[in-house]
């Protein structure tokens, strides 16, 4: 009668460990992410028309320059 209580109660202790085992593979994350502007164009002089075109996704944005003379 001892061992059937014995081993019952080892029973439920192994699938209480199991069952708390399997709670720990969950979690929560919380990502905050900025995106800066680029509000700052500098021209000099009597510039030609300047086009700004968007960044390739995962890159920076290139360089536009323009060497005029009138």
């Amino acid at each position: 009668m001892k061992k059937s209580i014995l081993f019952a109660l080892m029973g439920a202790l192994v699938l209480g460990l199991s069952g708390m085992a399997m709670a720990a593979s969950a979690a929560t994350q919380t990502v905050t992410y900025e995106v800066q502007a680029i509000n700052a164009i500098a021209v000099s002089g009597s510039p030609a028309t300047l086009t700004v075109s968007a960044a390739t996704a995962g890159s920076s944005p290139t360089q536009v320059s323009d060497a005029t003379t009138s």
